[in-house]
């Protein structure tokens, strides 16, 4: 395990000093919600073995987070995952939901650490009675290293091109816990742990398909290089074509690490440095020296998803707002606001699945049953609300409520800057105007059917 925590991922939140007296060094676990590959918990067992103290790992759900129900059982999955392998080490992991008026824990259990360790900055130091050491690990990328917003993602493609080489040197350990076994064992007080109780499997009905957790998400990125991954760039697009990996909503919940991805598909591309080529052209073939399917998802990964990340990093409190769109979309939507739309639709029918539109209430029974929808068909669903509301401010509330209130992986910044996508941010101003979206790119159902006859997709969720 390495000595030290890469410098551009860890940041001090506060200025206190370690209380050496302390009984314990305190993981509060909200992002990286895992075992493996998570430079968070290798940070925070370093420190307490440095320390020579117990390690306390509290995996929380506060209720700040927003989180539906179903997100909730998601994360509660991955919790007894955490379990099963924090069983067998010293390490004393307690997983808590808040449900009610449970404030207090965290101020409980902070009085009593020597430091605690957080994996996002959301907590403020007046909140936390010890020293806070931050280890962001969002992406492959540093945070902190970009600098910017990126207005396209050819753009940005760019920046990493430019970039990526040395990142891929530093990696976190693929199993941290390994590098547990020394530490001193340690136990939380009988008073906080009958206060706040961990949750238990008693708790939740658990779903034995797609289920949240660890063991889900590594067995779905097997079976995914081992079937998917040479396919992925062709038939992608193709929704009766199941070569998608599935596996955002465990990206979005810290249930799997965007390096054990990377990872696992260099090892299955026989890939190596000196295969990279540093050349800043912003094309998405051509430069990370694999087969073309790979390309493809290594673009979803590391490029899509750390602009998204980016983009939420630099303007925190509205990225995921109609204003936060480039200029020239809000723009050319306004021009539009009074074009006639062909048929509104109520947010109750729609949330319902049931407009007089075959694939996007099929999209939307697919939403509702499992949390997802196929990339291609969720495109062209978030696209025709615009067509299914009087304005496109309404559109874009009705596409973020759906997504919110229905989706696994909502909350994420790559689910925001999806809904933001569909009104023109990271793209370009196409040169035709058209209705209802003037220059903002037009995707409806009639134009997938016209490519891919989506039967299988229609026979799986139509429900007409």
């Amino acid at each position: 395990m390495p000595a030290r925590t890469p410098a551009a991922r860890l940041a001090t939140l506060d200025d206190r000093t370690v209380r050496v007296g302390g009984d314990y060094v305190l993981y509060w676990m909200t992002t990286a919600r895992r075992t493996r590959w998570s430079f968070p918990l290798q940070h925070a067992i370093q420190r307490a073995l440095a320390l020579d103290k117990p390690l306390v790992v509290v995996e929380a759900l506060p209720r700040d987070r927003g989180a539906s129900p179903r997100q909730a059982r998601f994360v509660a999955e991955g919790m007894l995952d955490n379990a099963a392998r924090f069983a067998s080490t010293p390490i004393v992991y307690h997983p808590w939901i808040e449900r009610g008026d449970e404030r207090g824990f965290l101020t409980t259990i902070a009085e009593r650490a020597c430091l605690v360790v957080v994996d996002d900055d959301a907590l403020g130091p007046e909140l936390v009675p010890a020293r806070i050491e931050l280890v962001e690990h969002a992406g492959i990328i540093p945070l902190q290293l970009v600098g910017r917003e990126f207005s396209s993602v050819a753009r940005f493609r760019r920046w990493v091109q430019r970039e990526i080489g040395p990142l891929l040197e530093v990696w976190p350990v693929a199993d941290p816990l390994v590098g547990a076994t020394e530490l001193r064992p340690g136990s939380l007080p009988v008073a906080v742990t009958e206060r706040w109780p961990m949750i238990s499997e008693r708790s939740f009905t658990i779903a034995l398909d797609g289920s949240g957790g660890a063991r889900t998400a590594e067995l779905m990125l097997e079976r995914f290089v081992g079937e998917r991954l040479a396919r992925f760039d062709e038939d992608r697009p193709d929704p009766d074509r199941l070569v998608t990996s599935g596996l955002s909503p465990w990206l979005r919940w810290g249930h799997i690490a965007a390096h054990e991805i990377v990872a696992r598909i260099f090892a299955a591309e026989g890939w190596s440095s000196d295969r990279l080529v540093l050349a800043a052209h912003g094309a998405k073939h051509g430069w990370w020296g694999v087969g073309r399917g790979a390309e493809s998802f290594l673009d979803e990964v590391v490029v899509w998803r750390e602009l998204a990340l980016g983009t939420a990093y630099q303007r925190p409190h509205d990225y995921a707002t109609y204003d936060a769109l480039p200029a020239w979309a809000r723009a050319t939507l306004a021009r539009h606001r009074r074009d006639r739309r062909p048929a509104l639709q109520s947010l109750a029918t729609l949330e319902a699945g049931a407009t007089d539109d075959r694939l996007w209430d099929a999209a939307q029974a697919e939403l509702r049953a499992t949390g997802r929808i196929h990339p291609a068909v969720r495109r062209v669903w978030s696209k025709q609300i615009i067509q299914m509301t009087s304005s496109p401010e309404e559109a874009f509330e009705r596409v973020s409520v759906l997504n919110d209130r229905w989706a696994l992986d909502a909350g994420d910044p790559l689910g925001a800057a999806g809904v933001a996508w569909t009104f023109g941010r990271y793209d370009r101003p196409w040169h035709r105007a058209r209705p209802v979206v003037g220059t903002v790119r037009e995707m409806t159902t009639g134009d997938l059917l016209a490519r891919f006859p989506c039967r299988d997709y229609l026979a799986r969720w139509g429900t007409r």
